[in-house]
């Protein structure tokens, strides 16, 4: 990769407890996706640019990757429509969920007990508004920095493993609309997540 390459176009900030869209990320561009202060997730997701009805899909996503909930380099996220939309091209961290749904009111209220108040699926929602998407039809997220343990049929989401600086990378396999929220739920610390643009 030669110098130009290399350099980043443009640099953003996702505060806590808010998400952020990133649109239009065109076909061959790189989206990195980092863990300013450690221990921080981030909820991820993808739209087809022409036809948001074709989204991310956590299902097709594990299907064609050889039926795994783990990703990491090499892997690629899936649409609902079986295309490929990001290849992970870099991981630090190698620990991420593609199994739960994003955070929301009710979740943080009655199970978590963690307040009454908006989550991830709210603040991506918020963000879908903005770029004229419609929030019925949000997917569920590629948890980026999410530790889920699996424990025979079990799923146990421990803290995360990911430390200051960790980061991914993803690049385009389609153009599309990303957006990435600072997760909500307290335990992870609310603290901010940077993304850039190449």
């Amino acid at each position: 990769m030669d110098e130009a390459s290399e350099q980043v176009m443009a640099s953003f900030i996702v505060d806590p407890c808010t998400a952020r869209a990133f649109s239009p990320l065109r076909r061959g561009q790189e989206i990195k996706v980092i863990d300013l202060k450690g221990g921080q997730v981030a909820d991820f997701i993808v739209f087809n640019l022409e036809d948001p009805r074709e989204r991310l899909s956590q299902s097709q996503t594990m299907v064609f990757n050889g039926q795994t909930l783990s990703l990491s380099k090499g892997s690629s996220l899936y649409s609902t429509k079986q295309n490929k939309m990001l290849t992970i091209i870099e991981d630090t961290c190698g620990r991420h969920d593609i199994m739960h749904p994003p955070c929301n009111r009710k979740i943080l209220r009655d199970y978590l007990a963690d307040g009454d108040r908006d989550g991830c699926e709210e603040h991506l929602a918020s963000e879908m508004e903005k770029l004229g998407i419609d929030p019925s039809l949000l997917p569920y997220p590629f948890n980026i920095f999410q530790n889920t343990i699996m424990e025979g049929y079990k799923a146990r989401v421990d803290p995360p493993i990911s430390r200051a600086g960790d980061f991914v990378t993803l690049k385009a396999e389609m153009d599309c609309s990303v957006i990435v929220s600072s997760c909500a739920i307290s335990s992870y610390g609310k603290k901010p997540i940077e993304v850039t643009i190449n």
